[in-house]
């Protein structure tokens, strides 16, 4: 599932790069990200480490999770399969 995100500024020379240099290139990144660009690399980092995003939980405030929106974000990506999540991470940044 492409995201069609792509972080001008932020991302190295092209070549091969992996998830932990994605990271990398995120956390120095030249410019301040928009909030759906920081919404979207979140949703693809915790897809790609943590997995599947936990369902709503009653018994436990949805703020207590994550931030809501965070936490859709993450919920948008709920089904990619976690090797996935990282190859698009690695694409979008």
């Amino acid at each position: 599932m492409p995201t069609g995100l792509f972080v001008p500024g932020c991302a190295r020379a092209a070549g091969e790069r992996t998830f932990e240099e994605a990271v990398l290139d995120i956390k120095n990144c030249a410019r301040p990200l928009r909030t759906e660009e920081q919404l979207e690399v979140y949703g693809l980092y915790k897809q790609a480490t943590a997995g599947r995003a936990p369902g709503h939980n009653a018994a436990v405030p949805r703020m207590a999770l994550l931030r809501s929106a965070e936490l859709a974000a993450w919920r948008q990506l709920r089904d990619t399969p976690q090797p996935a999540a990282r190859r698009e991470y690695v694409e979008a940044v």
